[in-house]
C-alpha cells in the first residue's frame, strides 16, 4: 500500500509540474520573461525529485535499524553525482582550452555545428551559427569531436551590394545602424572593415553601395537577407 501511496505521489507531482509549465506558457506573453523563468525549472524538477526520493526512504524505513545507513546513501550518492557533472565538464574544458588556442570571432566546425566562437567558460563553449543563434555545446559533448578552425585570410568573396533605404533618418544615423549592423553580423570576414559609399540621397531612399567581404556566396546571401529584414532596404542591382 505504501509503495501505491509513493508512486501516485510522483505522478501527481510530474503532472503538477508540468501543468504549472503549461500555464506560464500560456499567461506570460514576454518570451523573455518566459525564458528567464523556464531557466530555473530544471532546479525546481530537481528539488522535487530530491524532496520525494527522501520523504519516500523516510516513509518505508524510518522504523528500520539501517534507516540512518540508507539516507547517508542517498545523500552520498547525490553529491557524487552531482559532481560528477560538473566535473566532467570542468576536466573536459581544461583539456580543450589547452589543446586548442581559439580567438573569440574564430570560424569553427565542431561536429556537425558551424560558427563563430563567441567565448569559452569554464564548463561550456558559446558558439555564434550562421543563423545568428547563440549554441552552448558542453565541453563534455565535444571532447572526440575534430575541432576544425577556419582561417580568417584566404578564400573569400569580395561583394559588393547595391541597397536603396527609406529615407526616415538623417544618412548619419542610417549610416551608423547600417554600420552597427553589418559589424555585428556573423558572416563578414572580421579582418576587413565594410565600406559603405552614399550614391544618392534623391526621393524617398538612400541609394547606396556596400563593400564587404564574405566567407562564400551562402555568407552574402544571408548578410543581404539580414540588411533587406532590419532596414526595410530594396535591392538595385
Amino acid at each position: 500500500m505504501k509503495v501505491l501511496i509513493i508512486i501516485a505521489i510522483i505522478i501527481g507531482t510530474v503532472l503538477l509540474v508540468r501543468f504549472t509549465e503549461m500555464l506560464l506558457r500560456f499567461f506570460i506573453g514576454s518570451r523573455q520573461k518566459l525564458k528567464f523563468i523556464l531557466k530555473y525549472f530544471p532546479v525546481i524538477e530537481l528539488s522535487a525529485t530530491l524532496l520525494i526520493v527522501f520523504w519516500s526512504t523516510d516513509y518505508l524505513f524510518s522504523e528500520k535499524t539501517y534507516y540512518q545507513t540508507i539516507i547517508l546513501s542517498l545523500v552520498v550518492s547525490f553529491i557524487a553525482l552531482i559532481s560528477w557533472f560538473i566535473a566532467r565538464d570542468l576536466i573536459a574544458g581544461i583539456v580543450f582550452r589547452t589543446q586548442n588556442n581559439l580567438r573569440r570571432g574564430a570560424s569553427l566546425q565542431l561536429g556537425k555545428i558551424e560558427g563563430k566562437m563567441f567565448g569559452m567558460r569554464a564548463t561550456h563553449i558559446v558558439i555564434e551559427t550562421d543563423e545568428g543563434k547563440m549554441v552552448k555545446i558542453p565541453y563534455s559533448r565535444i571532447a572526440n569531436e575534430i575541432v576544425s578552425e577556419q582561417p580568417e585570410e584566404g578564400v573569400h568573396e569580395d561583394s559588393k551590394l547595391t541597397l536603396k533605404i527609406d529615407k526616415t533618418k538623417s544618412w548619419k544615423d542610417t549610416e551608423t545602424h547600417l554600420r552597427n549592423i553589418l559589424l555585428n553580423a556573423p558572416w563578414r570576414i572580421l579582418s576587413s572593415e565594410p565600406k559603405i559609399k552614399l550614391l544618392s540621397d534623391e526621393g524617398p531612399y538612400y541609394k547606396i553601395q556596400i563593400f564587404v567581404k564574405t566567407r562564400n556566396k551562402k555568407h552574402t546571401e544571408k548578410l543581404h537577407s539580414l540588411l533587406l529584414s532590419r532596414l526595410g532596404t530594396e535591392q538595385t542591382g
